[in-house]
């Protein structure tokens, strides 16, 4: 009964569909005894659980428990049995069934019978078309199940064996807490199973079969709806154009002669306006309609394909490199949907603009002005119903037309979603499979044979013009030589001033960052016109459909290469070029990279430009033949250049200023040789597109390394160029300094102590400089892996934990990825990293422009380190979805805690704070505070230091400065008074004393004359007569200098006058014992 699954049988074949019919025939016997048998076993054991007494003794419990369970199993063998019956059943439906739907596929299919739909109006066109749609829709929901189910058959198919399998070699277990009967009832079961399993599996290839046939009639079903559906949708464009045409026709006035009204001919062109825009509607709903017929069908085959290649990739065992890259050349490139927005918007407006006017043509009376007689009443009234149809009809036409462009956004979206997950899919899967065969004996026969094909491919087409009309490159070709003629004159200043640019390096009067940049940009300008020349050959002037050669891919990666060649080149120039000059490359290692350079650009450019040629001609062939032999040269070349820098390598070290051994040049040479030569083995194993991959993935790293290479040698030659200019402003300040002082015959001024001294710039700025140049170099590589290798776009898919996070919408939950963790703590290390080391960066770029006063340069870059610590622990929270809504409790409890445990740290932090706005204390001011005089050498959020005078540092914290009084000797005015006591004897001459102290304060040199020196007889001492000299110095440094100097002065001029300084005296009064010892003795004795 199942041999019309043979056809065209052998004898083996007809051996196995009689075996196939004895084993249906036994199974059926089989299976009507035993649903009979199945039957009667429930009913005896219903009829024994009938039968047992009423009591709940626990016997009697067990033995009602136990005639259930029998029940159940006999019943569900029933089931089993049931089913047997309908599989049963299903067989025998089969044969009719298959030849039924072969016929039905052999019958041609209907043709749409256009003639008879033309006769419909629009409105009857527009309802056949949403029923075939919705019809459409229905046979294409249906094909996906059948196609899902069938796709599954084979899943089916196992696992159904594989449980036939199980139920026939697991046994029932028997022991003490089963009976037999219990155990006859779930023998019974198994064997129903195992008959319903064997005859599902007798079913399924019938049933495959007439899933298949069913699902070839859908595909014509569908097919047929297809073309009904684009034949409504010509018909009622083509109606909707007679329309639109009819009715701009109409809006002509009758009387068009030059007499007619003012008002009338306004009106009529108002209509004349609106018919033009009913025209421009229609033509942009045409268009949309016809561009999303076109992207449909494309994207039913990106979708076709892409499953198909889907379950090559789960099913075949074989190598699938070939179809991968057969579905990577159809693949298309992503369609720009700028446009269909910018129409989407468009028809927005209009429809807006067109509602709000239908809607005041309906508010507006029709009833004419008095102006007008009546024939052009008539005409007016006329004009101004054609005027509100036309709106109507606008207004409908709008909203198709909206709907029709929002399909094609939507058909255009699609199809650069399906790109991108092909792309993804291939990029997964085709570097890990053979693009094409391994290599064999007969290779070097495949490259004999392949290689008249691509020489075929190399001439142009018979009796097609080789070039473009002139007028599409004649243009840009003027624009060329005008950029030819700048590009020679800015070679001709090249050549002239970088000699002298390189002299110049180390003058710090006038070695110029300028002259550096100007390097830079000079030999871009200069390969420019070559890199445009091989463009506009390629890409305007060279007629493609000529060539078989692929010139509109070819012609970038050319430009690009030629492009870094003639840049390097001329980089590398010696001894004045960039490299050598400026950045320090030794001369050896850049003569041996421009004569490397010159093989590898003239050799690599022609296997390359082959070897794309050989992979857009799509013939496996040819990639297995010449094109393997074509990468096999390319990544020989590539090798012995890599080999050849070996020698050096000390060169590369010295340029690169390796620490590590890990940046020793000789051990990335080596792997760079070794990534080739594996490539090459790849490749003789089938592998070329792996390797192709690779090199370009090798290469982009190399430009990567190089782009960062040259930021870092830029960024520390304006780093050395700054700092030296810093150094030589600082030097010259000084040297004006001491020659001020000896113009005025003064001491040379001390040495003023620098609060970020050039060593510390130094360091700060190059840490900074590195930090940055490591971001650029990660950034470009991540960017460059994560496109090439989504495999390794990882970081995204470890869910760590999820966060709801409020919005004006509601909650919206959202995951905590491993990389959101990752750029959360790169963010606040590299933020911290900046922060710490942004002082010597500031002053570089900023603060020593500008004229401030001492400490605020210090305060200024402290604020602003601890502003950005705060900022990225912000920033880097909030990757970890941390919310201030959700903080702001955490932080208000952290506040009363705070207030509590931490009072005198948060208090000092928050004086500390104060002192750098308010800034009653700077770095370098001399202040005394609580007992300790000195001067402020550092200021931070918790302390402050002070430098005694005897060199020890006293740390106090941040409050005493601003809750304890405190002695600022140099906060706006250094100049401090010197107060000097000078005691004489009695009936000494006051005035002549005065004007001895006078007269030495006056002749002091450091004694200022603005204020004033002031002496004065202030009272009548026990000892003395108390004078007083006041007199003002520059300084708090110049007090015991010159209270020294002036004490010895004084004493001298003193002397010299018969001046006495008084001391301190007590007169003794001693009288004469008269008395007897026993007598006291008189008071006061």
């Amino acid at each position: 009964m199942i041999c019309y699954y043979y056809r065209a049988c052998t004898n083996q074949q007809d051996f196995m569909g009689y075996l196939s019919r004895i084993i249906f025939a036994l199974l059926l016997l089989f299976s009507n005894w035993a649903l009979a048998s199945n039957i009667d076993a429930i009913e005896q054991y219903k009829s024994k659980i009938a039968q047992l007494p009423q009591d709940e003794s626990p016997a009697t419990q067990a033995q009602r428990e136990l005639f259930q369970q029998i029940v159940t199993v006999y019943q569900e063998a029933v089931d089993a049995d049931r089913k047997a019956e309908q599989l049963k059943a299903r067989l025998e439906e089969q044969p009719q069934l298959i030849a039924t739907l072969e016929q039905q596929i052999q019958q041609p299919t209907p043709s749409v019978d256009q003639k008879a739909l033309s006769r419909d109006d629009v409105d009857q066109l527009e309802q056949r078309h949403t029923l075939a749609k919705a019809k459409l829709l229905e046979l294409e929901q249906k094909r996906s199940l059948l196609q899902k189910r069938i796709n599954a058959a084979d899943q089916t198919l196992i696992s159904r064996r594989e449980r036939l399998v199980e139920l026939k070699q697991t046994p029932i277990a028997d022991n003490e807490n089963r009976t037999s009967e219990l155990n006859e009832a779930q023998f019974a079961r198994r064997n129903s199973r195992v008959s319903a399993i064997e005859l599902e599996l007798l079913t399924l290839p019938g049933e495959n079969e007439i899933d298949r046939l069913t699902l070839d009639g859908l595909e014509r079903e569908i097919q047929h709806q297809k073309t009904l559906i684009t034949t409504l949708r010509t018909l009622i464009q083509d109606k909707r154009r007679a329309d639109a045409e009819e009715a701009a026709g109409a809006t002509l006035p009758a009387d068009s002669s030059a007499n007619q009204h003012p008002l009338l001919a306004a009106l009529a062109e108002e209509n004349k306006q609106l018919g033009q825009r009913l025209l421009w509607v229609n033509t942009k709903s045409e268009d949309a309609f016809g561009k999303r017929s076109e992207l449909e069908l494309k994207l039913s085959i990106v979708s076709q394909s892409y499953t198909t290649i889907q379950q090559h990739l789960q099913l075949s065992s074989q190598p699938v490199g070939t179809e991968l890259r057969r579905f990577t050349r159809n693949l298309a490139k992503p369609i720009d949907t700028a446009e269909t927005q910018k129409s989407i918007n468009d028809l927005r407006v209009l429809n807006l603009e067109i509602s709000n006017a239908f809607i005041e043509s309906r508010k507006i009376t029709a009833r004419p002005p008095a102006a007008l007689d009546e024939p052009q009443s008539k005409q007016y009234i006329a004009l101004k119903q054609d005027k509100t149809e036309l709106l109507q009809r606008l207004r409908e036409s709008s909203a198709r037309a909206l709907d029709e462009v929002s399909q094609l956004l939507s058909v255009q979206e699609q199809i650069n979603k399906q790109a991108e997950l092909g792309r993804r899919l291939i990029t997964q899967d085709l570097l890990w499979v053979p693009s094409i065969r391994p290599v064999s004996t007969n290779w070097f026969t495949e490259i004999t044979q392949s290689v008249g094909p691509l020489l075929s491919m190399l001439a142009p087409k018979a009796q097609t013009p080789l070039f473009q009309e002139q007028s599409k490159w004649l243009p840009k070709l003027s624009a060329l030589l005008a950029l030819t003629i700048l590009s020679a004159t800015i070679l001709r200043r090249y050549r002239r001033k970088s000699r002298k640019w390189g002299e110049q390096i180390g003058n710090v009067m006038h070695d110029r960052f300028g002259h550096t940049f100007n390097l830079v940009w000079m030999p871009i300008a200069i390969a420019l016109p070559i890199v445009g020349l091989v463009w506009l050959v390629t890409k305007k002037v060279i007629n493609q459909s000529a060539w078989v050669i692929p010139f509109e891919s070819l012609g970038p990666l050319l430009a690009a290469i030629t492009g870094a060649y003639l840049l390097m080149i001329l980089w590398l120039s010696t001894p004045n070029g960039l490299l050598v000059s400026h950045l320090g490359v030794p001369e050896k290692l850049a003569d041996t990279l421009r004569r490397l350079l010159h093989p590898l650009y003239w050799i690599s450019t022609p296997l390359l430009s082959l070897l794309l040629l050989t992979d857009q001609s799509g013939a496996p062939e040819q990639s297995s033949g010449v094109g393997r032999l074509l990468f096999i040269g390319l990544a020989l070349l590539l090798t012995f250049f890599w080999a050849a820098l070996w020698k050096v390598a000390p060169q590369i070290d010295q340029a690169t200023q390796r620490n590590a051994w890990w940046q020793n040049a000789r051990l990335w040479l080596a792997s760079m040789v070794g990534l080739h030569l594996a490539m090459i083995v790849g490749a003789l194993l089938g592998y070329v597109f792996t390797g192709v991959a690779m090199m370009v993935i090798l290469g982009v790293l190399v430009g990567i390394l190089f782009t960062t290479f040259l930021f870092f040698k830029l960024g520390t030659r304006w780093l050395l160029i700054e700092e030296r200019r810093l150094a030589f402003s600082r030097a010259k300040a000084r040297r004006n300094e001491i020659l001020e002082a000896r113009e005025k015959n003064e001491d040379v001024p001390p040495l003023t102590e620098n609060y970020i001294d050039l060593q510390t710039i130094s360091e700060q700025a190059r840490v900074l400089l590195k930090a940055a140049t490591l971001i650029i170099f990660l950034s470009l590589v991540w960017l460059l892996l994560k496109n090439a290798l989504p495999t390794l776009d990882v970081l995204d898919k470890v869910t760590l934990w999820s966060n709801d996070i409020t919005t004006a919408n509601g909650v919206i939950p959202e995951t905590i990825t491993l990389k959101n963790l990752l750029f959360g703590i790169a963010t606040i290390t590299l933020c911290i990293v900046a922060a710490y080391n942004l002082p010597g960066v500031f002053e570089l770029l900023v603060l020593r422009h500008l004229t401030l006063s001492p400490g605020t340069s210090f305060a200024i870059t402290t604020i602003s380190k601890y502003l950005l610590i705060v900022i990225s622990i912000i920033a880097g929270s909030s990757q970890l979805g941390l919310e201030w809504s959700k903080l702001q409790w955490l932080i208000a409890a952290l506040g009363v805690g705070l207030g509590f445990g931490l009072q005198e740290i948060v208090a000092n932090f928050v004086s500390g704070v104060i002192i750098l706005f308010e800034k009653p204390i700077r770095i370098g001011d001399t202040v005394t505070i609580g007992g300790y005089s000195g001067t402020v050498t550092n200021i931070q959020m918790r302390a402050t230091t002070i430098a005694d005078w005897d060199r020890k540092e006293i740390i106090i914290p941040n409050k005493t400065f601003i809750t304890d009084q405190l002695i600022n000797w140099s906060l706006s005015d250094p100049i401090t008074r010197v107060v000097l006591k000078v005691g004489l004897a009695y009936g000494s001459d006051t005035s002549h004393a005065r004007e001895l102290l006078l007269a030495a304060a006056n002749q002091h040199e450091r004694v200022l004359k603005d204020p004033a020196p002031e002496a004065y007889f202030l009272a009548f001492g026990a000892s003395s007569l108390d004078m007083e000299l006041r007199l003002y110095v520059n300084s708090l440094s110049d007090r015991l200098a010159v209270t020294h100097e002036l004490n010895e002065i004084i004493d001298r001029q003193f002397k010299e006058a018969g001046l006495e300084i008084a001391f301190p005296q007590l007169d003794v009064h001693l009288y004469p014992q008269t008395q007897s010892p026993d007598t006291p003795s008189p008071k006061g004795a």
